[in-house]
């Protein structure tokens, strides 16, 4: 006898808060940048993250940003392209068993695409992939609170290169409205989320943000941000080693001085550090100016 499983129930039960609408378009990413290691592809791996706008202009810049010359329309959907492994038949078996533990090794808890129906009413995807058999697949499916995983189709696409698109879409106007608009802060709170990819050993692969004729990769973001080379040394704490992963950032946003814990190449948990370390307070500077 199994135990049925509720999906609205789950997503009920599943908190995110308002002001986290982007966290599972970051998780999306997190989850190409894996697909593409999967596939073998990071030297060559690309991700791209498309914003879809509505024609009516909103006034309000969003929290923490500075008004523009330009304000920005309400964003719809964003729609993360990769050219991964894709949806082959054990990953399709995995999005649809609740709580998997595929990913495990990875840190993945099998809840993300649950946070995909917390901030989107619907999910669309296509992706190309190769069969066991050699061949060229497409399979494409949508993802509601109300249906589950639906209109399943499977098809052979001789010819066609693996890609896989993902449309995170009808952004709700809870988490909408609480999401910063401009495409700038949105990239810098990608990259944010997505540091550790770029400062690891063997880097992140080419991930750009379009939004109308405005692009930003964010491997220049990085570059731009970064403040000096980082380093890494390991302390030792009751025989269990740990690596301390120094980085010096420009400032990003209104981001002050904190410490990420990272396991399995995610980001577990961010703790700032302002009071708990005596005059750490503010920028600070050297020969290379703030940081």
């Amino acid at each position: 006898m199994t135990l049925a499983t509720n999906l609205a129930g789950r997503l009920r039960n599943t908190p995110l808060p308002a002001t986290k609408g982007l966290f599972p378009m970051f998780e999306a990413v997190a989850n190409s940048i894996h697909s593409i290691e999967d596939a073998g592809q990071e030297s060559n791996g690309r991700i791209s993250i498309r914003i879809v706008r509505d024609g009516q202009i909103s006034l309000d810049p969003g929290p923490n940003e500075r008004p523009g010359p330009e304000p920005k329309s309400d964003i719809l959907d964003f729609v993360i392209t990769d050219n991964g492994i894709g949806f082959t038949d054990s990953n399709l078996e995995s999005f649809q068993t609740l709580d998997s533990d595929y990913k495990a090794d990875r840190g993945g808890r099998g809840v993300g695409r649950l946070l995909w129906l917390k901030a989107f009413s619907k999910v669309v995807i296509e992706s190309t992939y190769i069969s066991d058999d050699g061949i060229p697949h497409q399979r494409s499916f949508t993802f509601t609170a109300k249906d589950d995983v639906s209109k399943v189709e499977r098809r052979e696409a001789p010819g066609k290169p693996r890609r896989t698109i993902v449309t995170l879409s009808n952004f709700t106007k809870r988490y909408r409205d609480a999401a910063p608009k401009t495409v700038k802060s949105i990239a810098r709170g990608l990259l944010e989320h997505c540091l550790w990819y770029f400062i690891r050993e063997g880097g992140a692969p080419v991930i750009e943000v379009y939004d109308d004729d405005e692009t930003i990769e964010l491997g220049l973001l990085f570059e731009e941000y970064m403040h000096s080379s980082s380093y890494v040394e390991t302390v030792e704490i009751k025989d269990v080693s740990f690596d301390l992963v120094h980085v010096k950032l420009s400032a990003l946003g209104s981001r002050s001085h904190s410490i990420s814990y990272c396991a399995a190449n995610r980001l577990v948990k961010q703790e700032s550090l302002r009071g708990k370390i005596p005059g750490l307070y503010g920028n600070i500077g050297d020969s290379g100016g703030e940081f």
